[in-house]
């Protein structure tokens, strides 16, 4: 029998007589089995001519199976009672009123009071001595929730459950995607609750330096644990970085100010840039005059970081034994034919401290023969 997508039509009168009388399922039931509305069915019990229950028995029934499902939850009250219907001293043809109909007073009744609060039942006098009774039933140390907060108390409960635990763990992997998922998509529709969320754990995390490090220890074995999970995470980073150029240019400013106030920072990396090697690789000219050297047997070092002028920086050549350093000057980036300002007092400086300079452009490299480099080498 299919549930899903069941017509009308196909309700049959054999089918009804087997659920509803001899199954004694509700009309609710069966049109949950059936994917239909309960008014449906029961038109369908009318044409068949088959003899109703009132709503009264199947809320009995009904209330028999959550009793016997859920026993704990009753209240003291209910106890007995409970105990007898999980027993089944009441259920199906145990129970008085099983076959048996109302009168069409008490339906009629029933059915101005279906619905209604407590005072258009039974008025004013009666629903306050109800509403008292119930209150003084569930008041105090009656209450199973006596002394107790209910977030307060769930949560005490469930971090104890869940220390030292991950969600899969707690969970289980399809239900820890689900919460994470409802939890990613939380902070992107409302981005007041993120900005809350961030305010509120910087805070703790500034208070509290052990949970930042306990939290980076966590953070590192689970990316090694799980490298697809550092590829995502990484993934995810440049795609923010592509849709938000600024929030990258922000965090290199932060990170240049708080890295150029501190002087001990500045020469520590000052250090580290004279014994990086820039450029990578050689130009074409600077490639050209090395050759020349080692045809004419000069010893020579490439990229030597001259320390002992105000402005340090690598030079192209140093020739110790005549004391000279060569700058091969591109014509673009070196502005031919006035040159840099910082490469003019670069000369003066280095000249002052007792070294010669050789500066050549690249118009004058390319061009340039072992002959006249040779000449141009002697005049100085």
């Amino acid at each position: 029998m299919v549930k899903l997508g069941r017509s009308k039509k196909s309700i049959s009168k054999e089918f009804l007589i087997r659920e509803y009388i001899n199954n004694e399922k509700s009309c609710g039931d069966i049109a949950k089995e059936l994917n239909v509305d309960d008014e449906t069915i029961r038109n369908r019990l009318i044409e068949y001519n088959i003899n109703r229950r009132h709503n009264h028995t199947d809320r009995t029934k009904n209330k028999v199976r959550y009793l016997a499902l859920k026993p704990k939850r009753i209240k003291i009250s209910l106890k007995n009672l409970g105990d007898h219907m999980e027993k089944g001293k009441y259920a199906g043809k145990k129970n008085p009123f099983y076959g048996k109909k109302h009168t069409k007073e008490t339906i009629e009744f029933m059915k101005k009071i279906s619905g209604r609060p407590f005072i258009e039942r039974f008025g004013e006098e009666k629903a306050k001595e109800i509403c008292n009774k119930i209150s003084i039933a569930t008041s105090g140390k009656n209450n199973p929730m006596y002394g107790k907060n209910y977030q307060s108390y769930g949560l005490v409960k469930r971090a104890k459950e869940s220390k030292g635990k991950t969600m899969e763990e707690i969970f289980g992997k399809e239900k820890a995607k689900e919460k994470k998922e409802k939890r990613a998509r939380t902070f992107r529709d409302n981005p007041e609750i993120t900005k809350n969320f961030i305010t509120k754990l910087k805070k703790t995390l500034k208070e509290n330096p052990e949970i930042t490090k306990n939290v980076l220890k966590k953070r590192k074995k689970t990316l090694k644990e799980n490298p697809e999970i550092a590829i995502m995470s990484k993934i995810k980073l440049r795609k923010t970085w592509d849709e938000n150029p600024h929030i990258l240019i922000n965090a290199g400013i932060k990170r240049s100010n708080t890295i150029m106030s501190s002087p001990e920072i500045r020469k520590i990396l000052k250090e580290k840039r004279s014994k990086q090697i820039i450029p990578v690789k050689d130009t074409s000219i600077e490639v050209k005059i090395q050759n020349f050297l080692k045809q004419l047997g000069i010893e020579f070092f490439t990229h030597q970081y001259m320390k002992e002028i105000e402005h340090s920086y690598q030079c192209d050549v140093l020739i110790p034994s005549m004391n000279l350093v060569i700058e091969c000057d591109g014509n673009y980036w070196h502005k031919y034919p006035i040159g840099n300002d910082i490469d003019h007092i670069r000369t003066k400086e280095l000249i002052k401290k007792g070294f010669k300079v050789l500066r050549l452009w690249e118009f004058e490299i390319n061009k340039m023969s072992i002959e006249e480099f040779e000449k141009r080498l002697n005049a100085n």
